[in-house]
């Protein structure tokens, strides 16, 4: 069954768990991947890499994501949800864009770096902001699961004053 959002946007599936699937014979091939994992919206193949900013043995992990459809994915929401359910709630990733002499761009695939959990990245936001209420005119679409700590404009507000102070 297939969701309509607004007229002349993207008509996504509903969101089913993820689960894992083995891997097909050429996946090796695609960056060395481990693990295969499938929902209805998306295919994740997953790979543990070292990394030279982490301690000896540590290992990071990448995400290579398409839609199943292969169409142009950008939604924070979605890839977010793909770092939380296959990895961990409380694991930092990050998205590069590189320089263009290290730029891979082949398909409307996307990546995660994925941090071990506790080892985070030393920039960004350090507070935790969900709201779905409008804030110096931006606006944030309805979340499909509400979060139990959703802030009011009230509260989102005096949380925005208080991160950027």
């Amino acid at each position: 069954m297939k969701r309509s959002k607004k007229k002349g946007t993207d008509v996504s599936p509903f969101w089913t768990p993820f689960q894992e699937f083995p891997l097909p014979p050429d996946a090796p091939q695609k960056l060395g991947a481990e693990r295969l994992f499938k929902n209805s919206r998306y295919h994740v193949f997953l790979r543990m890499i070292p990394h030279p900013g982490l301690a000896e043995g540590e290992l990071m992990t990448h995400l290579s994501i398409k839609r199943n459809d292969r169409r142009v994915l950008h939604d924070w929401r979605d890839l977010q949800r793909i770092k939380n359910e296959i990895c961990d709630p409380e694991c930092e990733a990050i998205e590069i864009y590189p320089a263009e002499s290290r730029l891979v761009d082949t398909s409307n695939q996307y990546h995660l770096w994925v941090f071990p959990k506790g080892k985070f990245i030393p920039f960004g936001f350090f507070t935790r902001i969900v709201s779905e209420a409008e804030f110096d005119k931006a606006k944030q679409r309805p979340f499909d699961q509400k979060p139990e700590d959703l802030l009011s404009t009230e509260d989102l507000n005096e949380k925005l004053r208080a991160a950027t102070t």
